[in-house]
């Protein structure tokens, strides 16, 4: 392949990347989000995304492309809750303890 169609193909696929997030991507995040898991700071898990999809899948989607395309996200939306949790039954020191941040779902599926 020459040069240019190399610089061609390297443009075409830059150009694909930058595309606004598709609402079946989101979808497709959402779907394989671990479930179970503990919740950000405002306590919304992996699940009410799942149990809401259809009321809430455009504005999911709107802020998902909002914070890809500003290449940002809000101050909130980094948030987290540190918890410590203990690495052995009999914890004394706080070498003893692992200390786990709770991330917005939000954030997560960015």
């Amino acid at each position: 392949m020459t040069e240019a169609g190399q610089c061609a193909l390297l443009t075409a696929r830059r150009d694909l990347l930058e595309q606004p997030i598709s609402l079946e991507e989101v979808h497709i995040a959402v779907r394989k989000g671990g479930k179970n898991k503990a919740p950000g700071n405002y306590g919304i898990g992996l699940e009410f995304y799942m149990a809401n999809w259809a009321t809430i899948q455009d504005d999911t989607a709107a802020m998902m492309n909002q914070m890809f395309m500003e290449r940002k996200v809000s101050a909130q939306q980094k948030h987290r809750v540190i918890v410590y949790l203990p690495k052995s039954s009999d914890p004394t020191t706080p070498a003893d303890f692992r200390p786990i941040p709770l991330l917005n779902t939000d954030y997560k599926m960015a």
